[in-house]
């Protein structure tokens, strides 16, 4: 991808590409009770030890975070311990009532963590026995507002974490549910060589916030601007990094430059003969009430492209500014010039993003819960751990199966 074309959007009117995408249809559910499930993960394990993955880090989507509404981050400046009790609190409730369904959970995060470090921490190298480091797993939370300025403000804080684990050698992986998926598309923008004037673009949306609000995390957006600037991104992106996403609405482009490997997991009814990668759009209440209960698939997905965001606060002046100066980075430019009407972006149904590789899973053929909160929550649910990272696996390091 050009540096002309840094932070451009998915269009979504084009025709997936037949060697893009995948349809999976799965053929057991491996649960995280049985015996088959350790053995597919120290299996995963390894190969996922041997090619250098150091830490797995896991983003939660939208409404799932610490702040969904932007309600009280505007409180942080004249009442900071209240807003921070309130984060908390909203933040525990979401892990209460939702547990591991559309929601990564400390369960889930160390049942990862056990997983992939079983007998894989031993490996055999030129016949001797060698201890390899355990793969580090941990939960990443941001506000998980719906516009532009929460999904950025998430990416800057993310990049910057991410550089500081490739600075040390790590290679990373990165999971995100929903659109945390977009989150790592701005990401893969800021840690690739885009035009040194987009970028100041972007940094200078926040200019106007005043850190001691911490309406958003100011601090982290000045030093990862700095460390941009001075080119630390491209040593530290030797150590590699490698994205997931799960059930991520098409938005934002991706910059390949800002990344090593990109898979998409997508739940998805296979309903269009013609055009694979498309999705069923219902025309009458009885499809939209099946839509609804995930019978085409993830009905989440396919609805919240462009045009869906929530507005900031409404008593934030410099959120709703911030969130125009992003939405001209990020959703305008040619993007703009075929807009065109939301339903028909919809009737198009593209469900395959233009950049790296995407599986079609019908997951409801084997676990009809598959099709709960609109077939978007089946993806971080305990039961098809196994199978995605037995997945991720094969279609990230099979080249170095035969080195296990």
């Amino acid at each position: 991808m050009s540096a002309s074309n840094a932070f451009r959007h998915q269009d979504y009117f084009v025709t997936p590409n037949e060697d893009s995408f995948e349809h999976v249809i799965a053929t057991e559910l491996i649960t995280a009770e049985s015996q088959s499930f350790l053995e597919v993960m120290n299996t995963a394990g390894k190969a996922f030890h041997q090619a250098g993955v150091s830490r797995i880090i896991l983003v939660h989507g939208t409404m799932a975070g610490t702040d969904a509404l932007g309600w009280y981050s505007h409180w942080q400046r004249v009442l900071p311990r209240l807003s921070k009790k309130l984060k908390t609190v909203y933040k525990s409730v979401v892990d209460r009532l939702s547990g591991d369904r559309g929601n990564y959970t400390t369960v889930y995060a160390e049942l990862l963590r056990e997983g992939l470090n079983g007998p894989a921490l031993i490996s055999t190298a030129k016949g001797n026995a060698s201890v390899k480091s355990p793969i580090a797993v941990e939960l990443f939370n941001w506000t998980s507002e719906n516009h532009h300025l929460g999904r950025a403000n998430a990416a800057v804080r993310l990049a910057d974490r991410v550089l500081d684990c490739q600075s040390n050698g790590e290679r990373v992986m990165l999971w995100g549910h929903s659109h945390a998926g977009n989150v790592f598309a701005i990401l893969s923008n800021l840690l690739a060589d885009v035009d040194s004037r987009i970028l100041k673009r972007f940094f200078g949306s926040t200019s106007h916030f005043l850190e001691s609000t911490q309406r958003i995390d100011r601090a982290t957006w000045k030093r990862l601007e700095e460390r941009l600037t001075r080119g630390e991104h491209r040593a530290a992106r030797r150590a590699g990094l490698d994205l997931v996403t799960f059930g991520t609405p098409i938005r934002y482009g991706w910059n390949s430059d800002g990344f090593d490997n990109l898979l998409h997991f997508v739940n998805h009814r296979p309903s269009n003969s013609v055009n694979p990668g498309r999705s069923f759009w219902p025309g009458s209440i009885t499809q939209y009430a099946d839509s609804l209960k995930g019978e085409y698939g993830d009905f989440v997905q396919q609805a919240f492209i462009a045009g869906t965001d929530f507005p900031p606060a409404i008593w934030s002046w410099n959120a709703w500014k911030a969130n125009r100066i992003l939405h001209r980075i990020l959703q305008g430019s040619e993007h703009r010039i075929r807009e065109g009407s939301r339903l028909l972006k919809l009737r198009h149904g593209l469900r395959v993003p233009d950049s790296g590789y995407t599986c079609l899973v019908d997951y409801a053929t084997v676990d009809v819960n598959a099709k709960d909160i609109c077939g978007h929550a089946v993806y971080t649910e305990l039961d098809w751990m196994a199978f995605h990272v037995r997945e991720i696996a094969d279609r990230f390091y099979a080249s170095l199966k035969t080195k296990i």
